[in-house]
C-alpha cells in the first residue's frame, strides 16, 4: 500500500506517461493519463494537490463511465494478490471513499450515504 503516492507509483497504476496539465508545473497539479488495455480506454486526470480527480473509461468506444470528484483528502495505491485498486477519501462523512480498481479487472466502487 502507498499512501500518498508519487508519481512513480501513478505511472506503475496507470501503466501509462502523463501529460502536465499545466506545462512548468508540478505533476501534482495536474497530470492526465491515457491507457489502452484491449478493448478499454482510459483517461485519467489526477490533481492531488488540489484534491480533484476525473476519469473516463470506454470499452469498445462506448463510454462506460465518466466522473469528476472534488474535496480529495487521502490518496492511496493499494497493490496486494495481483489487485491495484486507487482509493480516495473525502473530507466529508457522508463520501467515505471512491476506489477504481484496474487489476486484475476494472471496477468502481463509490459510497455516498444519503440522510
Amino acid at each position: 500500500m502507498t499512501i500518498t503516492p508519487e508519481l512513480v507509483d501513478y505511472l506503475a497504476f496507470f501503466e501509462a506517461e502523463p501529460r502536465l496539465m499545466t506545462p512548468g508545473t508540478e505533476w501534482y497539479y495536474g497530470a492526465e493519463f491515457v491507457s489502452v488495455r484491449g478493448a478499454d480506454k482510459l483517461i485519467a486526470t489526477i490533481a492531488p494537490d488540489e484534491g480533484e480527480f476525473s476519469f473516463k473509461w470506454w470499452h469498445a468506444n462506448l463510454l462506460q463511465a465518466e466522473i469528476k470528484l472534488v474535496g480529495i483528502v487521502e490518496w492511496t495505491i493499494e497493490t496486494d494478490r495481483g489487485l491495484e485498486r486507487l482509493i480516495l477519501k473525502f473530507n466529508e462523512p457522508k463520501i467515505p471513499y471512491f476506489i477504481l480498481q484496474l487489476k486484475p479487472h476494472i471496477f468502481l466502487s463509490w459510497v455516498v450515504a444519503w440522510a
